[in-house]
């Protein structure tokens, strides 16, 4: 198994693609590559088409998924401020690519496992993984990772939605040649590899868990029979001044338990989500998901302390697994500079913790990755897709 990445600042499209193939090619040792990505910073990029198929062309690619994609990533670099382009590519012996294409309509009409797997092309035995790359404007993710998970329950799904383009239309994705403005293209990988998933959320839960007594859709109306907001006061008044001004500058976050049949929850058994309103007459208050009653909660608060633990204690667990051959990271665009207070941290960790693999990725608008047995659409995480030989 070889996996290869390189990233150039030049601007111009069709020059950056022409640095990049010879030290990409080298590395390959002019075999073909089983699978290429090519990201570009700029968010609408006409020339996409033409750089992919100078990819395709040069590294004889089995499978060449490219997009325009905003901030980049690259062996152990964040590119935050300047625009480039990224290429990763990787022989991978022994193993299936197969690429596809989600739309909404697909994810509509895709209402059973055998048809996802047909629209997929690989069956459910084949024990693939995943990775996502998408736009955030045209697609409801979880619509598609449901579709995902029941067609192949339990297998791990990674990825982020790209952030180039502020606007819908402004991101391109090519898929089999074609310049599209929309949708998830996805890559299922399967046979002779190991894909671990690894996600840091970045969060700290405070106060206690609660049971949700009465939800309605979004909103949490009582918590262990109380106001939630009667609760939520309470929790607050017994946080430390440095914790309030955490919340203050960070935002209210639940934590929803994923397992509720662990005796104990600590940092990672929770599917964090943003409380996105308060009601005060009612006292109630509405997350960015849907809940039930009867599941279990807890409040959490975000900060760079706590982002970075989670990120080293997410790397010391994949470290443990053995050599990672390539990595490809998607950390949201809120994180960065802008959290950690300096640059390239999730990916000099990365870089530092798993002995510098050939990783590439990008600043996105979403980052997909697994809680539990499951993945889910998060936001402010980091997430990693990290491949290693099955026997490694």
């Amino acid at each position: 198994m070889i996996i290869t990445a390189a990233h150039t600042t030049e601007a111009r499209p069709l020059p950056a693609v022409a640095e990049l193939l010879p030290p990409v090619a080298g590395a390959l040792g002019g075999g073909a590559a089983d699978l290429a990505i090519l990201l570009t910073s700029a968010p609408s990029t006409p020339e996409l088409p033409e750089m992919a198929e100078r990819v395709q062309t040069r590294l004889a690619a089995r499978v060449l998924v490219a997009a325009t994609a905003g901030a980049l990533i690259c062996n152990g670099h964040e590119f935050e401020q300047s625009n480039g382009t990224a290429l990763w590519a990787a022989q991978l012996p022994g193993v299936r690519c197969r690429a596809f294409h989600f739309s909404a309509q697909d994810a509509d009409r895709l209402d059973t496992p055998e048809a996802v797997a047909e629209h997929v092309g690989v069956g459910p035995e084949e024990n693939p993984a995943f990775i996502l790359i998408g736009d955030p404007f045209s697609v409801y993710p979880p619509d598609v990772l449901a579709r995902l998970h029941s067609a192949y329950p339990g297998r791990p799904i990674v990825g982020g939605l790209i952030s180039a383009g502020a606007r819908p239309g402004e991101n391109t994705l090519i898929f089999e040649g074609l310049p599209l403005h929309h949708g998830v293209i996805g890559v299922a990988l399967s046979g002779d590899l190991r894909v671990d998933a690894l996600v840091s959320q970045g969060c700290r839960p405070i106060g206690r868990p609660l049971v949700v007594t009465r939800a309605e859709r979004n909103v949490i109306h009582t918590l262990g029979g109380r106001a939630t907001m009667d609760v939520l006061d309470e929790v607050i008044r017994a946080l430390s001044a440095a914790d309030r001004r955490r919340l203050e500058a960070g935002g209210l976050l639940v934590g929803c338990v994923v397992n509720e049949y662990q005796p104990t929850f600590a940092r990672g058994d929770f599917l964090i989500r943003n409380a996105v309103g308060l009601d005060p007459e009612t006292r109630a208050l509405a997350i960015s998901d849907h809940l039930r009653t009867g599941q279990t909660v807890q409040f959490h608060v975000r900060d760079r302390e706590s982002a970075a633990a989670d990120m080293q204690e997410a790397l010391a667990g994949a470290a443990a697994g053995g050599p990672v051959a390539g990595a490809l990271l998607f950390s949201c665009n809120g994180r960065g500079t802008s959290l950690f207070g300096r640059p390239h941290h999730d990916a000099a960790a990365l870089a530092e913790a798993l002995g510098s693999p050939a990783t590439a990725g990008f600043s996105c608008a979403g980052e997909i990755g697994p809680i539990g047995s499951r993945s889910y659409l998060h936001g402010f995480t980091a997430a990693a897709a990290l491949l290693r030989p099955a026997a490694g």
